[in-house]
């Protein structure tokens, strides 16, 4: 009988090759799936803000635009809005000139699936 002659593999090198392959498979889908799960959570921020930032406009632009403003609303039902004026004086400013002008500070919230997207602009008002 003739010396034993191994030209293949054996069922252990082969069970150690599946294992390390399975995991490397495994952490490439777990990453895969947080980079989609991030690419969504961006995409709902972007339209959120893009959102905000119409109504914010859409404010800006209101003839009814004075302190105390409010409106809010909803857009579908993942998004809620509100818009709010508040009076902002800056004391150098309000000194120099003659005629009495407020400058309004307008918030535009947008509410997306719990969380809050803020913009916020300022207006000169005359009085």
């Amino acid at each position: 009988m003739k010396g034993f002659n191994s030209k293949g593999f054996t069922l252990l090198e082969i069970i150690v090759s599946l294992a390390i392959m399975a995991t490397a498979v495994t952490l490439l889908i777990q990453l895969f799936g947080g980079a989609l799960k991030s690419a969504s959570i961006s995409k709902d921020y972007n339209e959120a803000v893009w959102l905000a930032g119409n109504i914010l406009e859409n404010a800006l632009n209101d003839d009814d635009l004075d302190v105390n403003y409010k409106k809010n609303g909803y857009i579908d039902e993942e998004h809620r809005w509100e818009v709010r004026a508040l009076e902002y004086l800056l004391p150098e400013f309000s000194q120099k000139t003659e005629t009495p002008m407020k400058l309004v500070k307008v918030i535009a919230v947008v509410w997306l699936g719990g969380k809050k997207i803020k913009l916020s602009s300022l207006k000169l008002i005359k009085e």
